[in-house]
């Protein structure tokens, strides 16, 4: 199921940090470096950030989210994230 997220809810930011965490971790060994931005976000960094959140739900669980921002004709794509348990199923279609 795909769902607006509330990242600005503690427990949503932290679901969102706990996926976003392993997935830019594998990002990082493939492009072998540990300067991704992304692994160093904290939850507060998270909540208090001003993109708009989508995820993708297997269950109760959040297998991918994307996150953007909206600004008049143009939306800008910041995060697009798949749990590494959920790679290539297709999710970041």
């Amino acid at each position: 199921m795909i769902s607006v997220l509330n990242h600005e809810n503690a427990q949503v930011a932290q679901q969102i940090r706990n996926l976003q965490l392993p997935a830019y971790q594998v990002e990082a060994e493939l492009l072998q470096t540990d300067r991704t931005p992304r692994l160093y976000d904290s939850t507060g960094d998270i909540q208090s950030c001003e993109e708009a959140f989508v995820g993708l739900f297997q269950g109760d669980i959040l297998a991918g989210f994307i996150s953007f921002k909206r600004e008049a004709n143009l939306v800008d794509i910041h995060r697009l994230v798949v749990s590494p348990n959920y790679s290539r199923q297709g999710i970041a279609k």
